[in-house]
């Protein structure tokens, strides 16, 4: 069981580093449909959906705050 929520873990930590990836490319285009804040939303939304559990839910919503934190669009965060 462990071994499954570790792989779990693993999957999800990767998603989150393959999003973090594509940000800078993101923000530079940030002024072209469908924007930064949509894109974003949209692949957080996806990633949270694959968590198997709260736990996971909820390191994938830390990790993903920690991110947007370090952001700045000079765009209201949605």
């Amino acid at each position: 069981m462990l071994e499954d929520y570790d792989m779990d873990r693993a999957a999800l930590d990767a998603m989150v580093d393959e999003l973090e990836r594509h940000m800078p490319r993101m923000l530079e285009l940030r002024h072209s449909p469908p924007g930064f804040w949509p894109w974003f939303a949209g692949e957080a939304a996806s990633i949270g959906g694959n968590a198997s559990s709260k736990e996971d839910w909820l390191h994938v919503r830390d990790r993903l705050s920690a991110i947007v934190e370090c952001v700045d669009t000079g765009e209201p965060k949605q």
